[in-house]
């Protein structure tokens, strides 16, 4: 029950955050109906990214992170599983634009195409929530690009995973810091 407070205390920065942690919450404890906001507004749960997980880490034998941040209005879309490569894929919308989750268990391959990313590393980052885990944040420019591209790149247990998007820096630094294992 601590660690339930200390996580439910971190995390209590947004409306948008408040409803995510009682959805987890909720679905932690059995009730994975709806959540109540400001006592006037009910949020449906959506477990389908979970369960897309659940199926990823069953089938390439990985441990997936829980996400206990993600801005407000980023939908889940679908997922693909490619057992041959060892590779998995999560999409999400987001304004019109997607956000793509990858996991990775070749971790020598996934280096090295990582390494070939024309970016900028811009930080590390520590994780609230996991100790002694950090990720890195990258901004990618391309061609024809307005905004950039950004991406949350890390290792965890010989895999290696990226998530990357038209977000903002600021909310791909709150990712990052709100990233559990």
């Amino acid at each position: 029950a601590a660690v339930l407070i200390g996580v439910f205390g971190i995390s209590m920065t947004s409306e948008a955050n408040i409803a995510y942690i009682m959805r987890e919450m909720n679905e932690l404890f059995g009730n994975d109906v709806n959540t109540k906001v400001n006592n006037n507004e009910v949020v449906e749960s959506d477990r389908r990214d979970r369960y897309a997980c659940e199926e990823i880490e069953n089938t390439l034998d990985i441990k997936m992170p829980e996400f206990f941040y993600m801005p407000s209005g980023v939908k889940y879309e679908n997922y693909r599983i490619n057992e041959d490569a060892q590779t998995a894929f999560i999409r999400y919308s987001y304004e019109n634009k997607y956000i793509y989750f990858m996991a990775m268990t070749n971790l020598k391959t996934a280096t090295s195409l990582s390494q070939n990313d024309k970016g900028k590393e811009i930080k590390e980052i520590s994780s609230e929530l996991t100790p002694d885990f950090k990720v890195t944040l990258w901004e990618i420019y391309e061609i024809g690009d307005e905004l950039p591209t950004y991406t949350l790149s890390w290792s965890y247990k010989n895999t290696y995973y990226e998530l990357f998007g038209k977000l903002s820096r600021e909310e791909m630094e709150l990712i990052a810091e709100n990233i559990l294992y």
